[in-house]
């Protein structure tokens, strides 16, 4: 009843809720006559009642991730309590994460800032003239600006201006498209302040870290009497695979731990343009002979045979 009020927002509304059915369910009512929303029924954020056959849960997240198992109890409850409708899970994240398959696993659809971003923009070429939509359109523009910033802003710059940690999401998603073997990254709180971190490359209980700057060799020791003994022999089997001209590997202070580094990559992996912008081909390198000095040790460790790394 409001399409005559003003046609290119009512239009764009449409093609909103359209866009969350396809990504939830992966088709589209042929017309939509009525929409109710709810608000944080049963804690949800936001359910929609589309027609008299749809029901569209939406998860909205910012910075957070989903938890305690909420979006299989949403979908149960919607399920039981309007049992006559289509259930729809959406997970609307404007915001970057590393992982979406438990999200997927749980039946839920992704919608993410580049699909709100892609409505919005149409709705601004088709004339939509409204303050709310364009400083949410505006705001998300410049979350996307940021993150992308990773690859244009000197990385001595990366963490002015930018608290929310954008430019390393950039830099990390960019990295797991081209490492993607098991990449997980998240902001890591700790006491002098945390940081933003990248694990990749496990073997058993070892893997790889990047904690911002620095690439750390780490290890994980559940049982508290053998913690010192195999963060010694994870440090020996390390040093033992490093050779003159290949990369170089630091001590660092070894904290007992179930969660440890035993070793910290040399002068950092982060290469660099003259400007100072990153060179992600020549980190790529420096972060796949971190890979391969780390399977030597492995072998070695192991009691397998060493190969050298250059």
């Amino acid at each position: 009843k409001y399409a005559a009020l003003n046609p290119p927002l009512h239009a764009t509304a449409v093609a909103f809720v359209t866009r969350l059915i396809e990504v939830g369910m992966g088709s589209k009512p042929l017309q939509m006559q009525k929409i109710r929303a709810l608000k944080q029924e049963k804690d949800i954020d936001v359910l929609l009642l589309v027609n008299d056959d749809i029901a569209i849960i939406i998860e909205d997240k910012t910075d957070t991730q989903d938890h305690s198992d909420q979006l299989r109890r949403y979908k149960e409850w919607v399920q039981k309590e309007h049992s006559s409708r289509n259930c729809v899970g959406v997970y609307l994240k404007i915001g970057d994460q590393a992982d979406y398959a438990r999200v997927q696993q749980a039946g839920y659809g992704c919608f993410l800032r580049k699909d709100f971003l892609s409505v919005l923009d149409q709705g601004a070429e088709a004339g939509v003239q409204n303050h709310i939509f364009d400083d949410f359109r505006f705001y998300l523009h410049g979350i996307e600006t940021a993150v992308q910033s990773y690859a244009t802003v000197p990385i001595a710059d990366w963490d002015a201006d930018d608290n929310r940690g954008n430019r390393w999401a950039g830099f990390f998603i960019a990295l797991k498209n081209r490492l993607l073997e098991g990449c997980d990254w998240k902001y890591v709180p700790n006491p002098s302040g945390g940081f933003m971190g990248l694990n990749w490359h496990w073997r058993d209980d070892r893997f790889l870290q990047l904690e911002g700057k620095k690439l750390c060799f780490k290890i994980v020791v559940i049982e508290k009497s053998e913690q010192t003994r195999r963060w010694q022999e994870w440090h020996n089997a390390l040093n033992a695979n490093v050779i003159p001209g290949g990369i170089q590997l630091s001590k660092p202070v070894r904290r007992a731990g179930t969660w440890m580094t035993v070793a910290v990559l040399a002068g950092g992996y982060l290469q660099t343009h003259e400007n100072g912008t990153l060179d992600m081909a020549s980190t790529l390198q420096i972060l796949q002979k971190a890979v391969a000095l780390m399977d030597a040790a492995v072998g070695k460790d192991s009691g397998g045979n060493s190969v050298t790394v250059t």
